[in-house]
């Protein structure tokens, strides 16, 4: 029977460390099970995914007999690493691993005699994967090295979590970027020196730029009348000596300046906040103008439905009260056709109001 190899435990540390501390997500464990693999003087080292629905391991990474494996999958009943899995905690083998699974169909192709398995658990104690050691003699580890396959599936875990975290993340920006590039407010996102680092389409629409980049790398102040720009500067000013600012918001009403020159009431909603060490301010501005027009067709319409029970302001609409108007003139029967709940009666009392039997 043999022991893991290399107990002086600082160096194996070291020689691990020195080829995996640069890198990060799937390439960080690619160079991991290979340095462990050989740091350890085992056959291999592999790193996986679990999907608890398929009951299936998938490799993020496996290194086995001098080489990489690429997309290799393991299926989950009557494993040794079933055992890591749902057990969630260390399971070893120290020799006839086979004969312990006689039904896994992978241990016996490999040649496996001894196994060591660790899970990868995220913060809640769920199972992400797991990281074993097959070798094709007896295993019997130290202590010590037992020690360090904690550390690194520890390690594992969390940089396993970090890259589920950002495949989250990118799943979500496109719609993100959906909704920001539809909603109707405009939004501008300016850095701590004042120059627009993005702007939305409906920015660009009111501010009249001809493309979406025009506004990048412009001074946000000449987009403002002399009040709202001196507000921004102010803004700037305390957050710049301010490092440690929490993110807030402030509501202000400003004026802001189109491409051609017009002046244009807006409402503005302030924040600032912090992404990878660098601060920024967004103004989402919503055009009070617009706002206005709004308000106003709403009153029109209230009027309208005041006047004639009818609500409503769509060129269809507009249009058949037009005619109602016209044949309401006239001394001839007039029929009103459609389905029930459509407005007959609204409209034949509109017609006998405006007529002058």
């Amino acid at each position: 029977m043999t022991s893991i190899r290399n107990p002086q435990t600082n160096l194996l540390i070291r020689h691990i460390v020195e080829h995996t501390h640069a890198v990060v997500g799937r390439e960080y464990f690619r160079l991991l099970v290979k340095h462990l693999a050989e740091a350890l003087q085992v056959s291999g080292v592999w790193v996986t995914e679990y999907h608890p629905e398929e009951l299936m391991l998938k490799s993020l990474a496996f290194w086995f007999n001098g080489d990489h494996i690429e997309r290799y999958e393991y299926s989950l009943p009557n494993t040794p690493c079933e055992r890591v899995v749902h057990s969630k905690g260390y399971f070893h083998v120290p020799d006839k691993v086979i004969e312990l699974f006689p039904y896994d169909p992978d241990l016996a192709p490999m040649n496996a005699v001894s196994y060591m398995g660790l899970p990868l658990l995220d913060q809640n104690q769920t199972a992400l994967g797991h990281i074993a050691i097959l070798h094709n003699e007896p295993l019997y580890p130290t202590q010590e090295q037992i020690a360090i396959f904690h550390l690194f599936a520890q390690r594992d875990s969390a940089e396993f979590s970090r890259v589920k975290a950002e495949e989250k993340l990118a799943e979500k920006e496109p719609r993100l970027s959906t909704l920001v590039n539809n909603i109707r407010n405009a939004i501008l996102e300016i850095d701590l020196s004042g120059c627009v680092t993005y702007s939305n389409p409906a920015t660009n629409n009111l501010f009249g730029a001809p493309s979406p980049d025009s506004l990048k790398g412009t001074l946000a102040y000449a987009l403002f009348d002399d009040e709202g720009s001196d507000f921004l500067r102010e803004t700037l000013k305390s957050i710049r000596e301010d490092v440690n600012a929490a993110p807030s918001r402030t509501n202000k009403n400003l004026y802001c300046i189109t491409l051609s020159g017009e002046s244009i009431p807006v409402e503005a909603s302030v924040c600032h906040y912090s992404v990878k060490n660098e601060r920024f301010v967004t103004l989402v501005l919503n055009d009070l103008k617009e706002l206005r027009r709004a308000e106003q067709r709403l009153q029109m319409a209230e009027e309208q439905q005041q006047a004639t029970g009818i609500a409503g302001q769509s060129r269809k609409l507009k249009k058949a009260m037009e005619d109602a108007a016209l044949v309401a003139k006239s001394n001839s029967t007039i029929l009103l056709l459609g389905e029930s709940g459509t407005g007959k009666e609204v409209f034949a009392r509109y017609i006998y109001e405006q007529s002058e039997r």
